[in-house]
């Protein structure tokens, strides 16, 4: 726990059992929990940000960021994160965010939207810290409807080896969660998972039509690839982040998202994962799996999201598989990975849904298989097969597709199989 954290008003709880989505299914699997941790909670999101990335990054407006903030450095503003009016473009957006960072860290390639054309404003860009090491830096915003803000805020899922999150309740209310994720080069992981440290901030909204509370959060998240050594550094250390979040300007982003679009009503609440139970997601699975492979028990949990255990039926192999589906109308047409230089169409179904084979720079494909699906309504599935050895999958790829096309999926999460 960081100095910063001990000197906060309220309760600290480091184990808090909010569900514990990312939890192993089996002692003898030892997947990097930075891989588990995007196939859990957070996938949804994830994949819109790195999608809208790639789209975004190549078009005009991106470039007009780019030409004006292409090496800005950090401490452009005053440091303290306030301004006369809250940031409404991409670039004001990207402004603010830099204005936060420390003397010599740099913001390059970036890609950004405010308020001025989203509801949920984000930054993305490549840390320049001096070194010749990757460092993605995300920020994002966003607000939804929910019955239950606190249950929702903090930490997902307990601490363990490569993956530690602590939470704090601050003063007014709100909740300051850190994260730290991912091996490190001495580790026995494959060094090109990655690292990341994030910086959460989560407060209740209330008012509005219904007069359901809802919950606003803001991250800030810092991805160093390959992983870095054991003696290395931080880019940004979690206090330094966690001053990021807290900067007022955000709440003032906030304010004015509020304002201009309204508060989200349970009606238009963004719905990352569908209602569909974990159960029945693993036993369609299951339904669909070749004699020559069995299926486990059912792991970690949640409306729209299971994970489980897959074995060989000779006792050769086995791996970890997480399901994510996502209720109709999660996915834009234009939120398909088809600019992302990381995957590939590798199926067109008849009803029009596309499969892609995507595979990240921060996932070895040694260790994982991954595809996402993307039905016509704008519901989704994306199945992940993580091996417990390295390249020995119990499916093969030309398997799992088959599994991810078969009709039974678009029955359970988007609607009628097709005739």
């Amino acid at each position: 726990m960081t100095d910063r954290m001990h000197d906060r008003t309220g309760p600290v709880d480091l184990e808090q059992e909010l569900g514990a989505l990312l939890r192993q299914a089996g002692d003898s699997f030892t997947a990097d929990p930075q891989s588990l941790a995007e196939g859990g909670l957070r996938r949804g999101r994830t994949r819109q940000f790195r999608q809208r990335f790639a789209l975004v990054s190549g078009a005009a407006a991106a470039a007009a960021v780019a030409v004006a903030f292409s090496q800005l450095p950090g401490g452009g503003q005053d440091g303290s994160g306030l301004a006369a009016a809250a940031p409404e473009t991409g670039g004001e957006m990207l402004d603010a965010l830099a204005g936060l960072l420390p003397e010599g860290v740099r913001l390059t390639s970036p890609a950004a939207e405010g308020p001025e054309t989203t509801a949920e404003p984000y930054v993305l860009a490549t840390l320049d810290d001096g070194t010749d090491r990757t460092l993605d830096v995300a920020f994002t915003m966003s607000r939804e409807r929910t019955p239950d803000w606190r249950g929702q805020a903090g930490c997902t899922t307990p601490s363990n080896p490569g993956w530690h999150c602590e939470e704090a309740e601050l003063g007014d209310g709100s909740v300051l969660t850190l994260i730290t994720s991912g091996p490190r080069a001495d580790t026995a992981q494959s060094p090109s998972s990655g690292a990341t440290w994030e910086a959460w901030l989560e407060r209740p909204i209330t008012g509005g039509e219904p007069a359901t509370p809802g919950i606003a959060r803001w991250s800030l998240s810092v991805t160093a690839t390959p992983a870095l050594a054991a003696d290395a550094e931080a880019p940004l250390d979690l206090d330094r982040m966690a001053e990021v979040v807290e900067a007022p300007v955000w709440q003032q982003v906030t304010e004015e998202l509020d304002e201009r679009y309204g508060l989200p009503s349970a009606a238009e609440e963004p719905s990352w994962m569908d209602d569909t139970a974990a159960e029945d997601l693993r036993e369609t699975f299951g339904a669909l799996l070749p004699e020559t492979v069995r299926l486990g028990a059912l792991g970690s949990r949640s409306p729209g999201a299971a994970t489980f255990e897959i074995h060989r039926a000779d006792g050769t192999g086995s791996a970890q598989v997480t399901v994510n589906s996502y209720a109709p109308a999660t996915f834009a047409r234009q939120d398909r990975p088809e600019q992302d230089d990381d995957c590939r169409l590798a199926a067109t179904l008849p009803d029009g849904s596309e499969v892609f084979r995507c595979a990240y720079e921060d996932e070895s494909p040694e260790q994982e298989i991954y595809y996402d699906l993307y039905y016509p309504d704008g519901s989704s599935l994306d199945v992940t097969e993580t091996a417990a050895a390295d390249g020995d999958f119990p499916l093969s790829e030309e398997q799992l597709l088959q599994l991810v096309s078969d009709e039974q999926w678009r029955g359970l999460i988007g609607g009628p199989p097709v005739s």
